[in-house]
């Protein structure tokens, strides 16, 4: 899909325009100091949610974003890799009869981790388990920019591993850890069209509405 199509760059720009409210940086960056010192604070570092975020130990250090499925949503593909990470394999040269893929998936699920949730590197495809994903070395996110927006786009925008700080006072603020070209541009903006539908083609196109 071409996210930066015309349209749907005049999508985005309404989505945007709808949900992200007003850049307010230096607020939040002076309540996050004073809250050291006034137990008042509105918020605090505690409440940054997505600051620390894991790399992909197949990538090495550096930023790495990860997609989250659950089993069921993912490809088979994806399922040998981890399998095969655990040190199991599923044996895909059979013949390609019904039975045998039923077969392979009743194997697929014998195997897979208790745990439904796994998180797919979007850079080597590497796939870990929650607990494994759990356990990956961390580091800060460099946050450039903050801005308040709708508690949709906060919620968005937080399961995408964006850096938020949820629902204080009825507000939410995103950490941008872009800066220098219109929000727009933003893949997780792009990414949160996706998820809604809303892009050109897409069942709830705001296409007809540009």
């Amino acid at each position: 899909m071409d996210y930066n199509s015309i349209v749907n760059q005049e999508i985005k720009s309404r989505l945007v325009e709808r949900d992200v409210y007003i850049c307010l940086t230096s607020e939040v960056e002076y309540i996050l100091k004073k809250s050291y010192d006034d137990k008042d604070a509105p918020f605090c570092m505690e409440d940054v949610e997505n600051f620390y975020i894991p790399y992909c130990s197949e990538c090495g250090e550096g930023y790495t974003s990860f997609s989250k499925k659950d089993w069921s949503d993912m490809t088979e593909e994806e399922q040998d890799r981890w399998l095969d990470s655990q040190g199991y394999a599923i044996d895909d040269e059979d013949e390609d009869s019904e039975e045998m893929k039923k077969s392979r998936d009743t194997e697929r699920q014998i195997l897979h981790d208790d745990d439904d949730t796994f998180y797919i590197c979007d850079d080597c495809g590497m796939v870990f388990s929650q607990s494994e994903y759990e356990a990956l070395d961390t580091e800060a996110q460099e946050v450039y920019e903050w801005w308040a927006v709708s508690s949709n786009m906060g919620r968005a925008l937080q399961e995408r591993g964006e850096v938020i700080i949820p629902g204080n006072y009825g507000n939410w603020y995103w950490g941008r850890c872009t800066t220098g070209q219109a929000i727009k541009l933003d893949h997780v903006i792009s990414l949160i069209a996706e998820g809604m539908e809303i892009l050109d083609g897409q069942q709830l196109s705001w296409a007809n509405q540009v």
